[in-house]
């Protein structure tokens, strides 16, 4: 199924409804989530929503695994 970047901007605007007005509020927040199935659309959607906040955007990178040897 293909979902149009319209009808994305529905999906997230219906599932994070006033979105700017709760941005503070980590009950909202995490009380909220869009499942999909393929990490390629992630960034989209990620961009999408937050493009909407205000403030600076952080990245913090994982790690699945750490190098030992490496001191």
């Amino acid at each position: 199924m293909l979902i149009s970047e319209g009808n994305l901007i529905d999906l997230i605007d219906s599932i994070y409804s006033n979105l700017i007005q709760n941005s503070k509020n980590m009950n909202y927040l995490v009380n909220k989530a869009i499942l999909i199935p393929k990490n390629k659309y992630i960034e989209k959607i990620s961009n999408i929503v937050m493009d909407q906040l205000s403030g600076n955007t952080y990245i913090y990178t994982n790690a699945d695994s750490v190098d030992l040897t490496k001191r």
